[in-house]
């Protein structure tokens, strides 16, 4: 079974290569007026952030899925967040964006670094506790800190994601269309730019859900700043790599803080039964359908997941002050 899942662990993290997050309007993708990116020296390595809002409100810290920089939390809908009253933090993990990239194909860190790493990032922003929204393997990171140090997670959104390790056996992942599809990024030029954009707009396609519109125009303009960014694109493929937490592995029962579910109806990645299974388990969970959603945070969505997040939060807040 260990090894099932860690194949599985695997195949998702290849996967999560080409999340797609559709938006309509350049001015979504660009970093806000607001919003200040910096570079950190936290637990041991390079970190990209930025943050949008007062640093004396609530915190919550995004973190995106394998193989996608902080590019993919919007801007713009970070911002939104942050008007709610909230400080909101988004950041780059290792081998994405600008922070520290290592040689493609080695592996210098497990999972476990990368939940370290956001308590590092909390530690420099001056935050003793967040609350955590993950997406994909976002989502993984997600769960293993509240079960990890459950004093620095104050509540969980959890975006299109899974148990961590999930064991059950009548789960289904993604379709044989989509297995060809990532099978392919071997033979992909990662040095050639043009090559890269149209590999990850193709996933992007596969991705949407049936009921959303697939922005081509603005889905390009997207997987070209992705690759200008980074500080080496083929880097991100050795998030493929990565190892560890098995100690945690479909613990998500055990989760006591909050926790919202936010799951698309059509997700061709991890279908919906892996979110109705992780609300079964965390039985105090509430769970947000996006009917017609597929695996993205699609612009469409903004409005219901904003609400849903901020409300969720704000429900914790309340309660930690009676």
């Amino acid at each position: 079974m260990k090894r099932v899942i860690a194949l599985f662990f695997t195949f998702c993290k290849v996967l999560f290569a080409s999340i797609l997050i559709s938006f309509f309007g350049h001015r979504v993708f660009a970093q806000s007026n607001t919003g200040k990116e910096q570079i950190l020296q936290a637990n041991g390595v390079k970190l990209c952030i930025e943050t949008f809002g007062d640093p004396s409100h609530p915190a919550i810290l995004l973190n995106m899925g394998a193989m996608a920089s902080m590019l993919w939390w919007p801007a713009d809908f970070c911002q939104q967040l942050a008007e709610r009253g909230y400080f909101v933090i988004r950041y780059d993990s290792r081998d994405v964006g600008r922070s520290q990239s290592y040689t493609p194909g080695e592996s210098y860190y497990t999972i476990m670094d990368l939940v370290a790493d956001t308590y590092a990032i909390l530690d420099a922003c001056k935050v003793e506790k967040a609350h955590y929204v993950g997406m994909s393997m976002g989502g993984y990171l997600s769960e293993i800190a509240a079960l990890q140090t459950p004093e620095r997670v104050l509540s969980l959104t959890l975006i299109s994601t899974t148990s961590y390790g999930a064991s059950d056996p009548g789960l289904t992942y993604m379709n044989e269309t989509l297995n060809q599809y990532f099978a392919k990024s071997a033979e992909v030029d990662w040095s050639d730019k043009e090559a890269v954009v149209h590999f990850r707009m193709e996933g992007a396609r596969l991705m949407n859900g049936k009921g959303r519109t697939f922005p081509k125009k603005e889905a390009r303009i997207l997987a070209e700043m992705e690759f200008d960014r980074a500080s080496n694109i083929q880097s991100m493929l050795n998030h493929a790599l990565l190892t560890g937490g098995e100690e945690y592995y479909d613990r998500a029962k055990d989760i006591t803080q909050p926790v919202l579910i936010i799951h698309g109806s059509d997700d061709p990645v991890l279908p919906f039964a892996h979110a109705m299974y992780l609300h079964k388990e965390i039985e105090h969970s509430k769970l947000l359908y996006l009917k017609g959603a597929g695996h993205e945070i699609h612009q469409a969505d903004w409005a219901a997941m904003i609400d849903g997040i901020s409300g969720h939060i704000g429900e914790t807040v309340a309660k930690t002050k009676e």
